[in-house]
């Protein structure tokens, strides 16, 4: 990852992170490690609704799950979203951005 990038994608009281189309975390920032209690070794490649430290119930993760599916047919998805994390539950503004190359 770019220095700079980096630095802007980790200095941020957000959550982010990036996935591939099918939900494989990619990258996440420190912020949102921090809140799950979770090493990037433990998140990185997993799919986002399996994320460790994260207790999804089984109707969020459903709903993550169907997010991503609906992101990665190129529809932007926001909504709030409860999830709990290593030391206390949050509600979230939750979105999904597709992002696309130049082969789509």
């Amino acid at each position: 990852m770019n220095p700079n990038y980096k630095k802007v994608f980790n200095n941020t009281t957000q959550y982010r992170g990036i996935l591939t189309p099918d939900g494989t975390v990619r990258a996440a920032n420190d912020t949102i490690l921090g809140f799950t209690g979770s090493d990037r070794e433990q998140v990185i490649g997993t799919k986002l609704w399996e994320v460790p430290g994260v207790r999804f119930s089984e109707r969020t993760q459903d709903q993550v799950h169907a997010d991503v599916r609906k992101a990665a047919k190129g529809e932007f998805v926001k909504h709030e979203l409860a999830i709990e994390g290593a030391e206390r539950t949050a509600i979230i503004d939750f979105s999904l951005q597709p992002l696309t190359d130049e082969s789509g």
